[in-house]
């Protein structure tokens, strides 16, 4: 099954919603921009934390490079991830904090763009995204 996702061709990035959760009751809804260049999915801490993760007590730290410098940054399990109409259970993200001045929360990596078939109409502002690839 495809499907059919818009966005607004006049940013300079493509901008998607995605939820974070524990369950119906905790979850939380953020702005990613889609980063082929990230190899994961990242969110910021603190919507780790209300989601039930302990980013600090995480036992896989991930090398990041932000603002040009090198830094390590917790890779937690999160419950529930939605976006682009899917929905992954127990899906490993990275926790950092983008600028406060950025106008968006996080990035969508390829661990998590890997799974699909995606194409890119930028001049028309939408992609096709097809269901799971490798299930």
């Amino acid at each position: 099954m495809l499907r059919l996702y818009g966005f607004d061709s006049q940013l300079p990035f493509i901008v998607v919603p995605a939820t974070v959760g524990e369950s119906h009751l905790r979850k939380k809804t953020i702005r990613l921009a889609i980063d082929t260049a990230a190899s994961n999915v990242v969110i910021p801490y603190e919507v780790a934390l209300n989601v039930g993760c302990s980013p600090s007590k995480s036992n896989q730290w991930i090398r990041i490079t932000a603002g040009g410098k090198e830094e390590l940054a917790p890779k937690v399990v999160v419950p529930y991830f939605e976006c682009l109409g899917f929905k992954l259970r127990n899906f490993g993200v990275v926790c950092y904090n983008l600028p406060e001045s950025s106008t968006i929360d996080g990035l969508l990596g390829v661990s998590f763009l890997r799974r699909f078939e995606i194409r890119i109409n930028y001049p028309q502002g939408y992609l096709i995204i097809s269901d799971e690839v490798n299930k």
